[in-house]
């Protein structure tokens, strides 16, 4: 198995998950796959990015900003997060709103983006 830590800025590890590395048969691959649309972490944007000294880190409408210095927290208007996508992390605006889009057709808030 492979466990996955992150360093924090602090110095501090923290666990984030645990890959297996024993092989599945194609029919256990595809059943777990199938599966993981229906977990929790995918019913929402989850984006990061490094860019300049800065860790840009988008989870729902959870916009945080991270500098060695500081960290900023900010929560984005589910109207606009399409626009602040494209803005911030420089996707091409109809990949975000056919995202945010099938986002909405499963029931979430995260699709009712209307903005560019």
């Amino acid at each position: 198995k492979l466990d996955l830590y992150v360093l924090s800025h602090k110095g501090e590890h923290q666990y984030r998950l645990t890959f297996k590395t024993t092989p599945v048969d194609w029919n256990e691959f595809l059943r777990v796959w199938e599966a993981s649309f229906d977990w929790d972490m995918m019913r929402y944007p989850l984006l990061t990015q490094v860019r300049d000294g800065e860790h840009i880190y988008l989870k729902g409408n959870r916009l945080q900003l991270r500098t060695r210095a500081a960290v900023r927290r900010t929560e984005l208007p589910p109207t606009e997060l399409a626009h602040y996508i494209h803005r911030i992390f420089h996707i091409a605006p109809e990949i975000v709103h056919r995202a945010l889009n099938i986002l909405k057709r499963r029931g979430e808030s995260y699709g009712q983006a209307t903005s560019s």
